[in-house]
């Protein structure tokens, strides 16, 4: 992925860039670079480290409820954080499960 370096541009050059952005590459090229990209707090950038962090194994190895749980991390790392908040979170992480398992009865 291209890094831009922005700074007070014209509202034309953020429309180029973002014409840049949607013929070069898919939705799914976006999503992936914003998940391992993202900052989940304490030190856990990318979805990786996240993985490693709370359940000690890698992405590939995560069972669906662990995965709704770092999915709920990306909605909102400090709303959801386990930590904090515990009965919050997994209520979320429960909340992604269902709608993931309502989508693949759905298929």
């Amino acid at each position: 992925m291209p890094t831009l370096d922005i700074n007070n541009k014209a509202s034309l050059d953020y429309f180029l860039i973002i014409r840049y952005i949607e013929q070069n590459y898919t939705q799914e090229d976006c999503l992936n670079f914003n998940f391992s990209n993202f900052d989940f707090l304490y030190n856990r950038k990318g979805i990786e480290q996240a993985s490693q962090s709370l359940f000690n194994k890698p992405v590939t190895e995560l069972q669906p409820i662990e995965m709704a749980e770092i999915l709920a991390l990306y909605e909102n790392p400090l709303k959801n954080n386990r930590y904090r908040n515990p009965e919050y979170t997994k209520a979320r992480a429960t909340y992604f499960y269902n709608l993931y398992l309502n989508n693949l009865n759905e298929k």
